[in-house]
């Protein structure tokens, strides 16, 4: 199939079951977990310049700006993680350079709906490791927050 050019993989298209195109699914647990190691070293860059300038504006405001702005700090990786998805390609940077994307399990973009709830939930399984195992026991190699936010992570590159 070629891809669409609403979206680089499949478009609105279903997507192929697990064991007729493994190659969709080949690795990406471990492409997954180097994807969000980039993607931390990515986030701690920006947080490094967010408490730069949080500082400095909470030194010149005598402490006042600190009290506005670092309860909203948290929310950085939210806001990396989900207006990154919902991009065209559906990737984080981490996930670019590791050759996979999120979709829907029809293969279409994430709406921002989708991904909020997608990042919400993959930062409250976080809390619980164990959980993140779950991918090694379906064929889909889909977490937990994966499927109870209705996505699907595959290997965009195995597609061009």
């Amino acid at each position: 199939m070629a891809p669409s050019s609403s979206h680089p993989s499949y478009g609105s298209r279903p997507l192929p079951d697990a064991m007729a195109a493994p190659f969709l699914y080949d690795g990406i647990t471990l492409k997954r977990c180097f994807a969000y190691g980039i993607d931390l070293i990515i986030l701690a860059m920006i947080g490094g310049l967010l408490w730069v300038g949080i500082s400095a504006l909470s030194f010149m405001t005598l402490g006042l700006a600190g009290w506005f702005l670092w309860p909203l700090a948290p929310l950085v990786p939210l806001a990396y993680h989900t207006l990154l998805i919902i991009g065209p390609r559906g990737q984080t940077i981490g996930m670019r350079l590791m050759g996979i994307e999120v979709c829907t399990l029809e293969g279409s973009p994430l709406s921002f709906f989708h991904a909020v709830l997608m990042v919400a939930l993959f930062y409250l399984t976080l809390t619980f490791p164990l959980l993140l195992a779950f991918t090694l026991f379906n064929s889909r190699r889909r977490a937990l927050h994966d499927i109870f936010s209705g996505t699907l992570v595959i290997n965009s590159d195995a597609l061009r």
